[in-house]
Order: C-alpha cells, then sequence, then structure tokens
C-alpha cells in the first residue's frame, strides 16, 4: 500500500523584499524624472515568482531617474510529494535571482543591480514507501522477501544441503534421499538409505554424507544418486554433521555413546575422536574449520549446556562456553563461533575463546531456537515456537525477522522447521510439516 503523501513548504528566498508574491516575477517599471529633474522612483521588486525581472530604468530628463531596485529571487517551491515504494520524492528547486535592470535613456539613472538569488533548495522530499517483494515474486512475500516452496507435499522433510542447482534433502518418515531443483519442481529420489529417519546432511564435493538417528550408521553416496556406501554401523543416534573439505565429523547424542564421530574424506581416521563427560554431554550438532572441531553439548540438567572445541584429532579440547540452557545449533565463521539455545538464546563466542569471554548475545527471549547459518555478513535462525526465520546483520544492534514460516497461502500445514542453510542469493530451510503430506522445502530471497 502507498503511503500518505504530505506537502511541506519551502522557505521564502532570504534576499526577496517585503512585497506581495505574484504570478509573474517582473518588478514595476521606475517612473519617469519629473520636469524639475526630480528622480523618478525605482520599480519594486516582487517576491515569489520563479524569475524576478529587472526594474526598467528612468526615462530621460535632466537629472535622470534611478534605475530599478533589485527584484528579490523567487522563492523556493513546495518539496516533493511523498516517494512511491522504494523511492524518496525529489525536492524542487528554488527560483533564479532576477536580472540586472536597463541602464536609463539619455541622463537616465543607472541601471539596477542584480537580482537577489533565490533560496535553496525547495523542502525536503517526502519518505520512500514501505519495502515490498518484487512483482515477479511467484510466492508469498513475508517481510519484504519472496518465499517459495521447492517442494511441497512431503512430510518428514528434514536435513538440508544445497549446491548451485540442487537443494538435497532427506526424510524421517522414508528410507529415501531427495534432491528438487532450486527453481521448485518435483523432488527425485537419488538413493534409498536402507534406514528410515535421516537426521542430518554435509555436501563434501560432490558426495552427499548423512546421518541416520533412528539407527546406528552414517552413509554416504554421490550426489547424483547411486547405491549408498557404510561409512560407520556402529553410531548411536547420530545427529549434526559437518565437515571441513578433509574431514567429517558428526555428534552421537546417546546417552551412553556421547562422542564425536570422525572420518577422513580420503578414508580411514580415528573415530570417535572424543568421548566422554564433561567434555560431551548429549551432543547435539558440530562444525569443523581447518583447525579444529566445535560442539554442542544439550547437557542435562537444562541448565549446564555447553560449546567446546579440539584439535582434528580429539585432542585439546576446551570449553568455550557454559552454563547455558540446552544448546542445539551451532555454526562457524573465520573467527566466531554461533549457536543457539531452546530456553531463546542466540549468542557468539571467539573461536580461540577458553571459556573465560561471556559470549555476545545476538537474540535473546527468542523462543525455541533450533538451527543456525552464517556467511560473512549475516546470521540467520529458526526460531520454531514463534513461527519464524530470525535474522541478524553482522554489526547491527538488534536481530529483525526474515520471514514467517507459517505460510498458509502455500501450505495450512507448515511451521516444523529444525534446518536452515543459506549461499550468496537465497535462505533456505526444510519442514517437517504438521500433519501427513504436508512437509515442504523452502527458499526465500536474500
Amino acid at each position: 500500500m502507498n503511503q500518505p503523501k504530505y506537502l511541506v513548504l519551502g522557505h521564502l528566498g532570504a534576499a526577496g523584499l517585503v512585497a506581495a508574491a505574484l504570478a509573474i516575477g517582473c518588478g514595476s517599471s521606475g517612473s519617469g524624472g519629473s520636469a524639475n529633474g526630480t528622480s523618478g522612483s525605482g520599480g519594486a521588486s516582487n517576491a515569489g515568482a520563479a524569475n524576478g525581472a529587472s526594474g526598467h530604468g528612468g526615462s530621460a530628463n535632466a537629472q535622470g531617474g534611478s534605475g530599478g531596485l533589485t527584484n528579490s529571487g523567487g522563492a523556493s517551491t513546495e518539496a516533493g510529494a511523498a516517494g512511491e515504494p522504494n523511492q524518496s520524492g525529489g525536492a524542487q528547486s528554488g527560483g533564479s535571482g532576477g536580472t540586472p535592470g536597463g541602464a536609463g535613456t539619455a541622463s537616465g539613472g543607472s541601471g539596477g543591480t542584480p537580482g537577489g538569488a533565490g533560496t535553496a533548495s525547495g523542502g525536503s522530499g517526502g519518505s520512500g514507501g514501505a519495502p515490498a517483494c518484487s512483482p515477479s515474486c511467484a510466492g508469498v512475500c513475508s517481510h519484504a522477501h519472496c518465499v517459495t516452496a521447492a517442494m511441497t507435499g512431503m512430510r518428514g522433510a528434514t536435513g538440508l544441503a544445497v549446491d548451485d542447482t540442487y537443494i538435497y534433502f532427506g526424510s524421517t518418515l522414508d528410507p529415501n534421499l531427495y534432491r528438487v531443483p532450486i527453481t521448485g519442481g518435483a523432488p527425485i529420489s537419488l538413493v534409498s538409505t536402507g534406514v528410515v529417519q535421516t537426521e542430518d546432511i554435509v555436501l563434501v564435493g560432490s558426495t552427499l554424507y548423512w546421518t541416520t538417528n533412528s539407527g546406528q550408521e552414517v552413509l554416504k553416496a554421490p550426489k547424483t544418486g547411486a547405491t549408498a556406501t557404510v561409512v560407520s554401523a556402529t553410531e548411536k543416534i547420530p545427529y549434526g554433521i559437518a565437515s571441513n573439505g578433509t574431514d567429517v565429523f558428526w555428534a552421537n547424542h546417546y546417552q551412553l555413546a556421547n562422542s564425536i564421530g570422525h572420518v577422513l574424506v580420503a578414508g580411514g581416521g580415528k573415530n570417535p575422536v572424543i568421548s566422554g563427560s564433561p567434555q560431551v554431554v548429549y551432543p547435539t550438532y558440530v562444525a569443523a574449520d581447518a583447525t579444529y572441531v566445535y560442539w554442542a553439548n544439550a547437557g542435562q540438567s537444562g541448565a549446564d549446556g555447553t560449546v567446546y572445541r579440539a584439535k582434528l584429532d580429539g585432542t585439546l579440547p576446551v570449553g568455550i562456553a557454559h552454563g547455558l540452557g540446552p544448546v542445539y545449533g551451532i555454526a562457524i565463521d573465520a573467527a566466531t563461533v554461533y549457536f543457539t539455545t531452546t530456553d531463546g538464546t542466540v549468542a557468539s563466542v571467539p573461536k580461540t575463546s577458553d571459556g573465560s569471554v561471556a559470549p555476545t548475545q545476538l537474540g535473546q527471549g527468542e523462543g525455541y531456537v533450533l538451527g543456525i547459518a552464517v556467511d560473512a555478513t549475516d546470521v540467520y535462525w529458526v526460531d520454531k515456537s514463534n513461527q519464524r526465520i530470525r535474522h541478524r546483520a553482522k554489526g547491527a544492534s538488534a536481530p529483525d525477522t526474515f520471514a514467517d514460516i507459517q505460510l498458509t497461502a502455500i501450505d495450512a500445514y507448515l511451521g516444523n522447521v529444525t534446518y536452515i542453510t543459506l549461499d550468496a542469493k537465497h535462505v533456505y530451510w526444510s519442514d517437517y510439516g504438521t500433519q501427513s503430506g504436508h512437509g515442504a522445502v523452502m527458499v526465500a530471497n536474500r
């Protein structure tokens, strides 16, 4: 909807004389000299027109009439109207000053001096209208972001990975791994996992790795589809999975396991890399860079959640954040670890922290916060209980709502989201759905 338009008047030109504003800007001509040479008075200037014209010189007399007085510049015109959406109203410039008066004839008076300049530009333009989605948006406009469904109609959509063309996801209700074009279409089954309830997915080069939290397996397969290869068959409810390009790590969430699993992309590797309390207590999700592996611990009491790091071989474990609610999602950038807790906190801590640095709060009182994703400029997370995707630009003072997730115009039974990821153009999330046949994979323009 367009915003109301307001009229703002500009100020009168400072050089204008006190005279009535007329539709035209010419000064009145000076009257001629009298018979005995008394000077004629100069023409008065008028304020307010676009251009003040010059006063005329006095007529020829024994003693010439004086030149026309200076015309004041035109007053500035009224401000521009309020802008349409995403545009600002332009302000119009004030009138230019009058031209010099002409010289008197014979022994007439001298010419009038130049008219004064008009005032500066008129009043400021109207404020822009509220932002809106492009008219080409084929989905739902939510908080000024166009949200579309790449796939709908499959309850249990879970896990998430993307490349330049496809979105990859699994299901908690069937044993298949799927892909769908980013632009939307019918999902294609790539491989049968053999285990119902895929949990998390990571794409490493051209290979997909995923966890199956209803079983004990971590699996892999080419992203083009093929028979799945078992990476490990002795895990205990593996949840989150992540890679740094050379290593793959996952979190074994089961109480009697409490470990961080590992395999080298090239094959082999230490597994598990680390286990046991207090370093690993109900771990949920993991992240990794070239030097360290990082993981989130939900803890047991509801107030003993932690974030840990260790060398890639599991040595030198350090708790970098303590005394938290159940920590769930975790993500990293070049210097910082970001995490969520299910009691409503989104926070960050330096990768190099020894645990003595208090986390920086990015969002508090958020609700039941789950997945988190980050890039060089922005942080996004899932606030499940408040049915929204949240966002905070790095350096901003507060978060904002990026999009709603309960979008009834797409499907009346959406709003069950855990996983989120992003690329340079889009934010993606998988929606489990709230009734059979109503899961989805969503795409929103950034």
